[in-house]
């Protein structure tokens, strides 16, 4: 790791560190260590406190810019953002791999390339800046890396969630969700569905509201949820 290299990626990321140890650590990996009698120190501790950060951050970003997303909402967006395959896809836009320090062996292997280390690596290096330079900071890098992918959540969020929900379990089983009501309790304003979503023949989420349609709504993106949580 160059001079060079640091003032690369510290330009991307609009920073400069205090102490540069960091960013090193942060971009150390265990394969680098094993191989490197001298160098005790890889990233594993910075990346679990970068998950968490990251976490939080995320959270608080999308709380306060969509205020009229539901709780469900944003759930989803928060799982679909931190994923292991969409951070490594926006370190890839970076070269954040270029930057690691590898073993011989797992350079060779193609590690630079690999979904685990890439998503890895990038909540290190969001835990470095915490440590660096806070919690304000790191949500301002955060945005700078991510923008791309929380727009682009964003826009399949503000879909209906009952016809993202179809067109998800139509590609997968060729059949389309079910609605029941599960029970309606009050008159008028006071009124209360609660819906259950059919999922290829399997009662799959639950949703509560207002009406038939809030309710069935609810159920889909709690059911869309499910789903997501499955395949990450």
């Amino acid at each position: 790791m160059t001079v060079n290299n640091i003032s690369q990626l510290e330009n991307y990321l609009g920073i400069q560190f205090n102490d540069p140890s960091l960013l090193i650590s942060s971009l150390t990996h265990s394969s680098y260590t094993s191989e490197t009698p001298n160098v005790s120190m890889n990233n594993e501790r910075l990346e679990f406190l970068g998950d968490a950060v990251l976490d939080a951050a995320i959270s608080h970003l999308i709380f306060n810019k969509y205020p009229d997303f539901t709780e469900g909402q944003l759930t989803i967006m928060r799982s679909k953002i931190v994923n292991g395959s969409a951070l490594s896809q926006s370190a890839k836009r970076f070269g954040l791999g270029d930057y690691l320090l590898l073993g011989k062996g797992e350079d060779k292997n193609g590690g630079r390339a690999k979904t685990s280390i890439l998503s890895s690596a990038l909540e290190a290096l969001l835990g470095a800046v915490f440590i660096d330079k806070g919690f304000n900071v790191t949500c301002d890098v955060i945005l700078n890396i991510l923008e791309y992918d929380i727009d682009n959540v964003v826009s399949e969020t503000m879909k209906d969630p009952k016809t993202e929900l179809q067109e998800i379990v139509q590609s997968q089983t060729g059949e389309v969700p079910e609605y029941n009501v599960v029970s309606k309790t009050g008159e008028g304003h006071s009124t209360f569905f609660i819906s259950e979503v059919i999922v290829n023949g399997e009662k799959y989420a639950r949703g509560e509201g207002a009406s038939k349609l809030v309710s069935e709504m609810e159920a889909a993106t709690q059911a869309l949820f499910k789903i997501r949580d499955t395949i990450i």
